[in-house]
């Protein structure tokens, strides 16, 4: 499973796999020149996104393979990013 961001121009995949390896509920990053806070709800196995103001982002969680299939450009997240 991934979280799919999409933006004005670029698209970015969150690998859960990745998610995982960095260990915490959230973290920073930046993408289009904005600051974003990703979530992650272990017990759950959800992610969500939201802006620097707290609102939740629209974000979609899917398999890799309908991501990709959909936005075979996207940058993927790697847990030595953040």
């Amino acid at each position: 499973m991934v979280l799919g961001l999409k933006g004005k121009v670029f698209q970015v995949a969150f690998p859960f796999k990745e998610i995982e390896r960095l260990g915490e509920s959230e973290f920073k990053y930046q993408f289009e020149g904005k600051q974003y806070l990703i979530h992650w709800d272990k017990n759950t196995r959800s992610a969500w996104i939201s802006n620097s103001k707290g609102e939740t982002v629209p974000s979609t969680l899917l398999y890799w393979f309908a991501w990709y299939a959909f936005y075979p450009e996207t940058e993927i997240f790697k847990a030595s990013q953040s």
